[in-house]
């Protein structure tokens, strides 16, 4: 939905929004929305397994999944994007405490937050084709663990 409202809003497709306003400005240059698989070199290629074991996972479209699940990013850039979000680096703090703010049921503006002990957990996962993903990051002791 996302990718909807921010392509209607800019008049841009939503890889240049995507680009120019948030990873060139927080400098993650390994994270991309990629617009044909063949263009890129050094990037992992999923499987998935079978009772024969392993096999390589066919490429989606990303127009499918489209805004939900079609970045490319690095362990690199996941954990630069934790210390942006701490850092006010795409939001003043109000909009970033209203984005972790837990709602109903822990989740949050695109985020899931734990509270265990007092202690804030914001996290993330994910999983398309192949590929499967885990992003969390403890406030208190400003701690992040990448899958």
């Amino acid at each position: 939905m996302i990718g909807v409202v921010l392509e209607r809003v800019s008049d841009q497709p939503f890889q240049t929004v995507l680009r120019d306003h948030i990873l060139d400005t927080l400098k993650l240059n390994g994270t991309f929305y990629p617009v044909d698989h063949t263009l890129y070199e050094n990037i992992a290629y999923g499987y998935d397994q079978s009772l024969k074991g392993p096999f390589p996972t066919e490429f989606i479209d990303p127009s499918i999944p489209f805004s939900a699940a079609s970045l490319y990013s690095t362990a690199g850039d996941l954990f630069d994007w934790t210390q942006n979000i701490k850092a006010y680096g795409l939001l003043n703090e109000p909009l970033t405490n209203e984005m972790l703010e837990s709602k109903k049921g822990g989740a949050a503006c695109g985020w899931f937050i734990n509270n265990t002990k007092g202690e804030n957990i914001i996290y993330h996962g994910g999983r398309i084709n192949g590929f499967s993903s885990l992003l969390r990051y403890c406030t208190k002791n400003d701690q992040t663990v990448i899958l």
